[in-house]
């Protein structure tokens, strides 16, 4: 797997080499400070990105999201931005992490994104969905049930997950689902994504 790292930190930088290749043969990783150090063909090359929010634009990640969907993408963003976080939502951005404390942590987080899932940091998740506005009051029409999957679903947990982290069975939060979907008037899980990461 080929992994491009990109900060302008040397620290980020040698620690992610270090930690992601660990004597793993089977990992490659390059690194930039910035992403316009590269060409569309050494990007193309790309299997999993890791970008530090502080040194990169958001919109050149887009831009390659965009033009090469095959790219794992993993955002870190120290700003704790929720603006930026609705873009990386609404982009299909695989990760988005203020902060890295744990080691056990990342190691989750790079095996959920390596396996096509979601993993945003709960902290700005539920941030955003208990900030006063008109959204909370739309999701006041929700059980505390209802709207702890909706939080869950957001941040990109699968049904069985939510099942597992609520001790309820899967197709309880299915149901739970149908009836969040009917009463936000959405269609599928994706609308309910994008809905929380506004």
């Amino acid at each position: 797997m080929n992994i491009l790292v990109v900060s302008g930190s040397f620290f980020i930088r040698e620690s992610l080499t270090t930690f992601l290749c660990g004597g793993n043969e089977n990992v490659k990783v390059d690194c930039v400070r910035r992403i316009s150090e590269l060409d569309h063909g050494d990007i193309s090359k790309v299997d999993m990105l890791f970008a530090d929010l502080y040194e990169e634009e958001l919109s050149n990640l887009i831009l390659i999201k965009e033009k090469y969907e095959h790219i794992k993408m993993i955002v870190y963003d120290r700003s704790k931005s929720s603006r930026n976080f609705s873009k990386i939502a609404q982009y299909n951005i695989e990760g988005y992490i203020t902060e890295i404390s744990e080691k056990e942590e990342l190691i989750y987080l790079l095996n959920r994104v390596y396996k096509n899932k979601k993993y945003y940091d709960l902290d700005i998740m539920e941030d955003m969905i208990h900030n006063p506005s008109e959204k909370n009051y739309i999701t006041s029409k929700l059980t505390n049930r209802e709207q702890e999957i909706l939080e869950k679903v957001g941040v990109g947990y699968t049904n069985k997950e939510i099942a597992n982290r609520l001790y309820i069975s899967v197709n309880t939060v299915k149901k739970h689902i149908s009836n969040i979907l009917y009463k936000l008037d959405m269609k599928n899980r994706k609308d309910l994504i994008i809905y929380t990461n506004e």
